[in-house]
């Protein structure tokens, strides 16, 4: 509705002005009207543990396909939460504050207990991502590509700069040369320029210029 659609303007909004921390905080709010709430606790390393180990068990024994012809989801609240999830980690990430695993679990979570939607690709994404942060690099690969694929049957982008900034910057670097990132950093910053997602759009430029300097240009 509309006055949800304001809160998702006003989230973005701070995080273009850099307020990432105040991004989180009310972004983090809003999830929780929406039935996704995010406590923090002392000892977030070890509810991150638990959030991973939990989810891994969820997708245990299950085949690519079985991922890829997931049924839609239907749950506007939930569709909505997904949104949000997606807006608010990278602020989550950059911030500091310990609710990027969790958000990023979370999105898995839903997707796949209530079907995919525009963001599930990303959440796969970013799965691989914990999984190459837990040591995991086959696993991340495998969810790194499978985000691709579910990216290519959605045939929506808007996702892609999300999801290349994460595939580009950590998973795909552990397998190939970092000039195989180039023209995919490079597409998720003009995809993300022109579809208004700023903030992953620098994501992916800042890594073509890292990678860049390590191929020696």
């Amino acid at each position: 509705d509309d006055e949800l659609e304001s809160f998702f303007i006003f989230v973005s909004a701070l995080i273009a002005q850099n307020k990432m921390q105040e991004a989180l905080e009310v972004g983090l709010l809003v999830s929780a009207q929406l039935g996704e709430p995010f406590l923090m606790h002392s000892n977030m390393r070890y509810i991150i543990m638990v959030e991973f180990a939990k989810t891994k068990k969820m997708i245990e024994g299950k085949l690519d396909d079985e991922f890829l012809t997931m049924k839609n989801m239907n749950d506007n609240h939930k569709i909505a939460a997904m949104r949000l999830m997606y807006i608010l980690a990278l602020s989550a990430f950059q911030s500091d504050s310990g609710v990027f695993p969790l958000i990023c679990l979370r999105m898995m979570q839903t997707s796949l207990k209530y079907g995919l939607c525009d963001e599930s690709a990303y959440s796969f994404a970013v799965l691989g991502v914990l999984c190459c942060n837990f040591g995991q690099i086959n696993e991340a690969l495998r969810f790194g590509q499978l985000s691709l694929r579910l990216l290519d049957i959605s045939k929506v982008n808007k996702c892609l700069p999300g999801i290349y900034a994460c595939l580009y910057t950590a998973i795909i670097p552990h397998f190939h040369h970092y000039r195989s990132s180039l023209q995919p950093l490079e597409l998720g910053y003009n995809v993300g320029m022109r579809n208004g997602d700023v903030s992953y759009a620098t994501v992916c430029i800042r890594q073509f210029c890292v990678h860049l300097f390590h191929c020696g240009e």
